[in-house]
C-alpha cells in the first residue's frame, strides 16, 4: 500500500467514514497481498475487473437481518466489488467476525458496511478503530476462528441496523439438537468458484451433530469443541460468507456461530463449520466493555 494511500485513509478515520475516492489510490503497482485469502482475492477480482455467495439461498428482505455486516476493502469505493467478508454488529461500536478474515490486516486496510441488503458504489461504509484478534486463533486449524471490531464511530439503531445478542453456553443445549435449523447469511459465492451476489442472501441450515461431523469420512479431529457444524447439500455457506452469522431461529433470534471453514460449499458429507461464539461471549464482553446488547 503507498504512504499516501495510507495517509489518505488515516485521514479518512478521522471522520469514521470510508469514501469512494480512496478508490484512486488502489493498483498493482501499490497493492501488496495481505496475506488473507478473502481480502486479497477481493482486491485482485476489483483490479482485473472480473465480476465480483450462499448456497441455494433466497433474497433477504430489507431489514430482516439488522445487525449483517460486510467488511469491505477500504480502498474499492464499490461496496459491492469491495466486499470479501461477514460479520454481525453485536452492539453500537462492535462487529464481530471470523479471525481469518482479519488476521494480518490493520484498521485502515478495512471498512464496514451495515444496515442494506444491498452493496454498491452508493453504500455508506464505517472506518475501523481496533482490530482485536482472539489470542488463541490458530490459522492452520481455525480453531478460536474470532475476531472483534471496533468501530470508529457508533451507530445509533433503527429499522436498518441493531444489534443480535451472542448465545450463552448455558442457553445452547436447547439448539444444539438433531432437527433444529439456523439461519445463515451472507453475499458470499452462489456456487463453488462462482460469482459473488450484491443483494444479501439468506438460507437455512439444519444443525449437524458432533459425532457425525467428526466422523473420518467428514472432518475427523479437525472440528473441536470450539465449532458448530450445520449445512447439507440443499443448503451452505461459501467463499465471501466467511465471518457471517448464523443465527437461531427464534424469536428474538440470537448468534450462535460465524461462517468459518468447509470443504467446498453444499458438497455431501462436507457441511459448512462455524465458529462456536458462546464459547468466547466472556471474552467479547471483556474486549467490548459492555454486554452484547
Amino acid at each position: 500500500m503507498s504512504s499516501r494511500l495510507v495517509a489518505v485513509a488515516a485521514a479518512m478515520l478521522l471522520t469514521g467514514l470510508i469514501r469512494p475516492s480512496m478508490a484512486t489510490e488502489l493498483s498493482f503497482e501499490t497493492f501488496k497481498p495481505t496475506g488473507v485469502p478473502e481480502y486479497d482475492d477481493a482486491v485482485r477480482s476489483y483490479l482485473n475487473q472480473t465480476t465480483p455467495k450462499i448456497i441455494n439461498g433466497i433474497a433477504a428482505p430489507p431489514n430482516a437481518f439488522p445487525w449483517q455486516a460486510s467488511l469491505g476493502v477500504a480502498p474499492i469505493a464499490d461496496a459491492g466489488r469491495a466486499h470479501f467478508c461477514g460479520g454481525a454488529l453485536i452492539d453500537a461500536t462492535h462487529v464481530v467476525t471470523a479471525a481469518h478474515c482479519v488476521a494480518g490486516l490493520n484498521e485502515i486496510q478495512l471498512s464496514v458496511a451495515l444496515g442494506t441488503v444491498h452493496l454498491d458504489a452508493e453504500t455508506k461504509r464505517l472506518a475501523v478503530r481496533k482490530i482485536d484478534v482472539h489470542p488463541d486463533y490458530r490459522a492452520e486449524t481455525k480453531d478460536a476462528d474470532i475476531a472483534l471490531l471496533q468501530l470508529e464511530k457508533a451507530v445509533t439503531s433503527n429499522t436498518a441496523i441493531a444489534p443480535i445478542a451472542v448465545l450463552e453456553s448455558t442457553a445452547e443445549g436447547a439448539f444444539l439438537a438433531g432437527g433444529v435449523k439456523f439461519t445463515v447469511t451472507g453475499w458470499g459465492l452462489t456456487s463453488v468458484n462462482g460469482h459473488s451476489v450484491r443483494d444479501l442472501r439468506q438460507v437455512d441450515v439444519p444443525f449437524v451433530p458432533a459425532e457425525t461431523c467428526t466422523d473420518p469420512l467428514a472432518y475427523g479431529s479437525r472440528v473441536t469443541k470450539n465449532m458448530i457444524c450445520a449445512g447439507s447439500v440443499n443448503g451452505d455457506a461459501c467463499q465471501g460468507d466467511s465471518g457471517g452469522p448464523l443465527i437461531t431461529k427464534g424469536q428474538p433470534p440470537v448468534l450462535i456461530g460465524l461462517v468459518s471453514w468447509g470443504k467446498g460449499c453444499a458438497v455431501a458429507g462436507k457441511v459448512g463449520v462455524y465458529s462456536r461464539v458462546a464459547n468466547y461471549r466472556g471474552w467479547i464482553l471483556a474486549q467490548s466493555g459492555e454486554p452484547p446488547q
